[in-house]
């Protein structure tokens, strides 16, 4: 068990563009939405946030004013690994305890839950 995963509940982290926050909030973060090779919600430890967010800027083509991130409280065994250490997927619906814009994190403030 990695250091992240002490706990059977973490704070892991969802990278979204601006224009999915709302349905975020109204109904979490539904893979069954995911634009990507298969139907899964992605998420990242604390330290690969912004790795995510230049993931999401570049794969949407779209400037840092429209990525936010979304702390969410998960299990850890609703969660699979990837090939990159600290990013998983799972196809459970969760939902955000928080959602900042990304310029938190960019800029240093790290408005984090």
């Amino acid at each position: 068990m990695s250091a992240e995963q002490t706990s059977q509940v973490g704070i892991l982290y969802h990278v979204t563009i601006g224009s999915n926050v709302d349905s975020v909030w109204a109904g979490g973060i539904d893979p069954n939405y995911s634009t990507g090779k298969f139907n899964a919600s992605w998420y990242v430890i604390k330290d690969k946030i912004l790795w995510s967010i230049c993931h999401v800027a570049n794969r949407h083509d779209c400037k840092l004013d429209d990525i936010f991130v979304c702390a969410v409280v998960i299990d850890w065994k609703h969660l699979r690994r990837t090939n990159l250490s600290g990013v998983y997927y799972t196809k459970q619906l969760f939902h955000a305890e928080t959602i900042n814009p990304a310029s938190w994190f960019v800029d240093g403030e790290m408005g984090v839950l």
